[in-house]
């Protein structure tokens, strides 16, 4: 009925949260029933175009706070005028949009007299999705998305200092908070919020429009950051990209068995990971992409999202179209390659532990640089060549684990929960072999002796 301004607003009320009274002007000269009885109030646009996917308008349509009850009409009148203004039709002529197609409707919401305002991303607007971010700043905050007051940015889970603005139990607050919101509205979220007495109004939520655009970079750490948790020196970071390149490439030729097909899509797979911050990152489109070549990938991702955390489905359309040959035999590659997964991973098992070997058995700690890159250029060479069927294996496991899933849901009438119990509670699986063993390490002997076999066995997993 109204945009989604009000729309959002209405819903989050209707579900229990703290949204401050506000009504809803649909026309210019008609009647204005204030909210509550409240001083003072603020008069803020409610385009129907406002904070769409396309185009936000951000900014182009007048707002108005600490309006006492007298001026409101004034206000109103003012907002609704702002829609004829040179630069609203500039804008959209810019956004292909038809200024007639515009409409405008005011809401007049009760004052929050707030100690503290601010924004909460719920995803990070460079592209991290996992990072949730918050902008606090003193008082009611009208110049907060700008900078015009003073604020401070709360990445959350690393508070940055200036307590008497923002403490870390109220950023914790605030996230929490964004979380419930993100199970009303959706994940990537722009939300507009308000402290008084220490109780948190919500003013505004909507989509975060910059992710929207034509080729957004979607960073991910799900999985990964099992791997890399903490901050990572450039020579890591470098020595990640070439092997997540690598083992992409390897599977994407075992998919396509096309160099041709392959070549048109190496920029995405030169670009398998991401890095911000000195974090480790899934650049996700293009792994997105990636598995799309598969035959039922749309039967697939639901599983593999499920498997590794990973929610967003953004991907780049242009790099799935293939020759409809080419795609056939996708179809005859991939269940060849997904049948072949066991033993191929066999196989690089005992490669793998003959070529653990040959590096122990030869290495020095006394080897000159020339020698160490020699010794690393031919590991490199004899694992990177087939490491690639990890992944291949990896999907074999999720899809054989969804139907199973699938199957106990099925036959036995099971919830989610108690059959994440059931396979969870499989103690042989080999993947629970590093953490049993280190616990052992940590309870019984830490020797250095015991140290060095730990990494010897399990350091390529760490």
């Amino acid at each position: 009925m109204y945009g989604k301004k009000i729309d959002n607003l209405r819903r989050l009320a209707e579900a229990g949260f703290n949204v401050p009274p506000f009504t809803v002007v649909a026309a210019p000269g008609d009647e204005i029933k204030l909210p509550s009885d409240a001083p003072l109030f603020s008069v803020r646009s409610a385009g129907n175009i406002e904070d769409s996917e396309g185009s936000s308008f951000a900014g182009q349509f007048k707002t108005y706070l600490n309006v006492a009850p007298e001026d409101i009409p004034g206000a109103v009148k003012n907002v609704f005028a702002s829609v004829d203004s040179s630069g609203i039709g500039s804008y959209a002529e810019k956004m292909n949009l038809a200024k007639e197609d515009i409409s405008m409707d005011v809401m007049v919401q009760e004052m929050v007299e707030a100690d503290i305002s601010g924004v909460i991303f719920t995803a990070n607007p460079l592209g991290i999705l996992n990072e949730t971010v918050i902008v606090a700043g003193k008082g009611a905050g009208q110049g907060v998305k700008g900078r015009d007051t003073d604020t401070v940015t709360d990445k959350v889970f690393c508070f940055e200092g200036k307590e008497d603005i923002l403490t870390k139990k109220m950023a914790q607050e605030l996230a929490e908070l964004a979380e419930r919101i993100k199970e009303v509205l959706g994940d990537l979220l722009d939300i507009e919020y308000a402290v008084k007495d220490g109780k948190i109004y919500i003013l505004q939520a909507r989509d975060i429009t910059t992710l929207n655009s034509d080729h957004p970079v979607i960073l991910d750490n799900s999985n990964i950051v099992e791997s890399y948790p903490n901050l990572s020196l450039p020579l890591t970071i470098s020595f990640v990209d070439m092997v997540y390149a690598g083992v992409f490439r390897g599977l994407s030729y075992r998919v396509l068995k096309n160099k041709a097909e392959l070549a048109k899509r190496e920029d995405v797979i030169a670009n398998m990971t991401g890095h911000a911050n000195g974090r480790i990152y899934y650049k996700i489109s293009n792994w997105y992409t990636v598995i799309r070549f598969l035959p039922f990938s749309k039967k697939i991702i639901p599983i593999w999202q499920e498997m590794l955390g990973v929610k967003t489905r953004t991907y780049d359309a242009e790099d799935l179209k293939l020759n409809p040959f080419v795609r056939i035999g996708t179809y005859v590659n991939s269940l060849y390659e997904l049948l072949s997964a066991p033993r191929n991973m066999r196989k690089l098992n005992a490669k793998f532990i003959e070529v653990n070997d040959d590096f122990y058995k030869n290495y020095r700690e006394d080897m000159s640089a020339e020698e160490l890159i020699a010794m690393y250029d031919k590991v490199k060479e004899e694992l990177l060549s087939c490491w690639d069927v990890t992944l291949l294996n990896d999907m074999y496991a999720f899809i054989y684990t969804g139907l199973l899933k699938s199957r106990l849901k099925k036959k036995y009438i099971l919830d989610e929960g108690a059959i994440n119990t059931l396979i969870s509670g499989i103690s042989d699986i080999e993947s629970m072999k590093p953490v049993k063993a280190l616990i052992k390490l940590a309870e019984e002997d830490d020797s250095e002796e015991k140290k060095r076999e730990y990494i010897r066995l399990y350091g390529d997993r760490n």
